[in-house]
């Protein structure tokens, strides 16, 4: 509870000092409450000061300071005045509380409070004398003689919205509040006058902490509380996961575009955008660029895929302002070079031409081209030779401008920079973009009436094939059975190797493929085997997937496959690219922020009657059966 303590002194002015406890030196919060409130008060350009000695001279001096101990600590906050000016300076306090708490502490401010405290410990260092007195002191708080340079390089790490948040949460606390004032100058009223002030501080503290809470622009997912997604207008999504493991970020930018929206006449545009988008912009050409990036170990890329494409970057937290500002320049006003889109149309042409000479190639492609048939996933994503052959400079900027005004945007953070730090950052360069429709897209069903074979001539002594047929919508049951029976047979103890490759030696490469894309999918069988195997080694395939379709799997197996699964995802979230990846597609779609969570937890319900019911139906006779290499 709050407590007052009033005292009459033989003085000519009143003196009001507020403590409030903090936490001890080696709480995780100390330093950034130290930062907080030596923020708010320290120095004649602090915020009290400005307003309370220097506007209206209320006060006559002003200061807050903090001191922690092994076990605890505490905050102080001091200011004289005249008695007269009793009521004004409360009010002048409250003012500034709440102005603060409302805009917020500049980060020039928390720059220049932690620069000086930085500063003051290496001057420290100058004088044997008092660099032997502060590893002493540090040793008798803590028994580390070095736990002062750890404060300082967590102090260094302290961003302006963490100091803004703890300023706020101090405020949440008891205050203690001791006047001393002039003898014969203190009223009755005086004391409930106090704890009524303290009173109000709470208030002020709770309702920001309450206003910030209640944006309805804000969900957390359901799975991970260190996950949100932030609705900065329609269309616009910012993704934050705080990772605080590690003093590094990644920062995804996913533009709804990509193989879906090409024909064949621009065919390859998308993944042209994606190679030729950072090469700088205007300002900052890419030499400059690329240097900068090398010297702060940082990667910034361009990516093109079926229905999305846009920018990664990858780097140290201690670097994120000057990064942020090259990876979204980079996204709203590319430079695309003329020399640099010569080039890479170049390189995509060889590659174009070196697929012709590639069976492997040839035989996807032809897949591809038969599952998908007249739809665009049917296409290459780096296009055709007449496609990019056509594609200009000009229509790379306008669709790409034309995009960024219009379709769909997620920006997704993973790292160790708080929610508040990033949305400032996002708003700063994205917040003159305007609202855009929202759209789902709609999945394409594709059926296969009737088996189809494909030969493709190679001068080869190997034979590429590929047996397969068309998958299902994303996210449906038979598409986790899909995910299930392509875990199992990718097994180094799975039929595929034991049987067809190590102990009948028919191929020297095999393995399911699952794609799973959002308008339409596929599954399948690639074999690679010698020429005079291949028919043995079809035949082998098809005996396995009779034997599944009969037989179906065991509980025990079936159970084996869930627990694969689980593994795998496991192994598969690891690093900050991982947790962009794993929930910007899903939230760019609508498919929800929890999408693929929940996609682990159906897997976990599933049946395995109901899977052996679907492999029944699904391992029919009918097939899409491509083979490349000598007739």
């Amino acid at each position: 509870k709050h407590q007052v303590g009033v005292h009459e002194k033989n003085v000519n002015q009143t003196t009001l000092t507020m403590t409030i406890q903090a936490p001890g030196y080696v709480h995780e919060d100390a330093v950034v409450e130290d930062l907080a409130l030596n923020c708010l008060g320290f120095g004649d350009i602090s915020p009290l000061y400005k307003e309370m000695v220097h506007k209206d001279s209320i006060v006559n001096s002003v200061g807050s300071s903090s001191m922690y101990f092994g076990r605890g600590g505490v905050h102080f906050i001091r200011f004289s005045f005249p008695e007269e000016n009793f009521s004004q300076a409360l009010n002048s306090f409250k003012k500034v509380l709440k102005d603060t708490f409302k805009a917020g502490l500049e980060r020039d401010t928390v720059d220049r409070i932690r620069n000086q405290y930085v500063a003051s410990k290496i001057y420290e260092k100058e004088s044997i004398e008092s660099f032997a007195f502060s590893l002493g002191h540090g040793f008798a708080q803590t028994g580390d003689i070095h736990c002062e340079d750890e404060f300082i390089d967590k102090m260094k790490k302290v961003t302006k919205t963490q100091v803004n948040n703890a300023l706020e949460k101090i405020f949440t606390r008891d205050i203690h509040i001791s006047l001393q004032t002039p003898k014969g100058k203190s009223s009755k009223d005086i004391k409930e006058n106090l704890l009524n002030f303290a009173t109000d501080l709470n208030k002020l503290a709770d309702d920001s902490i309450q206003t910030k809470s209640k944006n309805e622009n804000v969900e957390l997912s359901k799975f991970d509380q260190s996950v949100k997604v932030y609705r900065l207008k329609k269309g616009i999504t910012l993704i934050h996961k705080h990772n605080p493991l590690t003093p590094t970020f990644a920062c995804h930018a996913y533009i709804k575009g990509g193989l879906t929206e090409e024909t064949e006449l621009n065919n390859g545009i998308y993944n042209l955008i994606g190679k030729n988008i950072t090469y700088g912009y205007k300002g900052v050409p890419y030499h400059q660029l690329k240097n900068e990036l090398d010297m702060k170990s940082s990667y910034i890329n361009g990516f093109s895929g079926r229905n999305a494409y846009g920018l990664t970057l990858h780097a140290l937290s201690e670097y994120s302002p000057s990064l942020f500002r090259h990876f979204f320049n980079l996204l709203l006003n590319p430079s695309f070079p003329n020399d640099y889109f010569k080039m890479e149309k170049e390189l995509i042409n060889r590659s174009l031409f070196i697929q012709k000479e590639d069976p492997v190639k040839q035989c996807f492609r032809a897949f591809n081209s038969t599952i998908f048939k007249n739809h665009p996933y049917a296409m290459d994503i780096m296009g055709n030779e007449k496609s990019v052959k056509k594609i200009s400079r000009k229509q790379l900027q306008e669709l790409h401008a034309k995009n960024i005004a219009s379709k769909e945007l997620v920006i997704t953070y993973s790292g160790d920079l708080d929610f508040d730090s990033v949305l400032k950052e996002v708003q700063t360069y994205l917040g003159t973009l305007k609202a855009r429709s929202v759209k789902q897209t709609k999945p394409k069903k594709l059926e296969l009436k009737k088996s189809q074979e494909q030969d493709i001539y190679f001068d080869r002594e190997q034979t590429h094939i590929m047996i397969g047929k068309p998958g299902f919508k994303i996210g449906s049951r038979e598409d986790f059975f899909l995910k299930m029976f392509t875990t199992f047979l990718s097994g180094q103890s799975s039929d595929l190797f034991v049987e067809v490759r190590d102990r009948q030696g028919l191929c020297y490469s095999v393995q399911p493929l699952h794609h799973s894309a959002l308008e339409a999918g596929y599954w399948g069988i690639y074999i690679g085997s010698g020429h005079d195997k291949k028919d043995q080694a079809i035949e082998a395939i098809h005996k396995i997937l009779k034997k599944y379709k009969t037989k179906g799997f065991k509980k025990s197996e079936f159970d084996t496959i869930k627990n694969m699964i689980q593994g795998q995802n496991q192994l598969n979230i690891q690093t900050n690219d991982d947790y962009a990846n794993f929930y910007s597609i899903p939230v760019l779609h609508h498919l929800g922020l929890d999408y693929q969570h929940q996609s682990f937890e159906k897997i976990k319900n599933l049946e395995v009657e109901d899977m052996n019911a679907f492999l029944q139906k699904f391992l029919d006779d009918k097939w899409i059966t491509v083979e490349v290499g000598r007739n």
